[in-house]
């Protein structure tokens, strides 16, 4: 059995966090830049709010996966999942389940219960379906309560 445990990203977890998303799309100092900015406020989504959050998932001490979100008014939305990444070898094993559960618990103690999220492909759309998200419009999926995942 996996010993898969989460807690709060710090800023040591970057260049992990930065080689899991450049094996999808670009490389490791774009992600490490990016997800720097986002975790310091430097680089902001389209109408995010400061209140942000990264949890990594790590089995043996080493990060297997993460997932990242903030405060929002995008959309009429309260909160955003900006990103979620799980390496090959973990997933399908629960693990972006239970981030994505984390997050909602995250979303939950900020009085946010309305959260979006830009699936970007048809596995993704699929993976926020079986964990309760709809279609918000052409190409945007939400919860339109969060608690209801847990």
């Amino acid at each position: 059995m996996l010993n898969i445990s989460y807690r709060c990203a710090t800023n040591n977890d970057i260049p992990f966090l930065a080689k899991i998303r450049s094996e999808n799309w670009e490389t490791e100092e774009y992600w490490n830049n990016r997800i720097t900015g986002y975790l310091n406020h430097t680089n902001n989504p389209q109408q995010s709010l400061k209140s942000r959050i990264i949890y990594v998932a790590t089995c043996n001490r080493a990060i297997i996966g993460f997932i990242a979100g903030h405060l929002t008014n995008r959309y009429d939305c309260q909160g955003e999942l900006e990103w979620i990444d799980i390496i090959k070898e973990y997933r399908r094993m629960g693990v972006a389940s239970e981030l994505v559960k984390l997050l909602a618990k995250w979303f939950i103690i900020q009085k946010s219960y309305t959260i979006c999220v830009d699936p970007g492909n048809d596995e993704a759309r699929q993976f926020y379906k079986k964990n309760g998200a709809n279609m918000l419009n052409k190409h945007w999926m939400f919860w339109e309560n969060i608690r209801t995942i847990l």
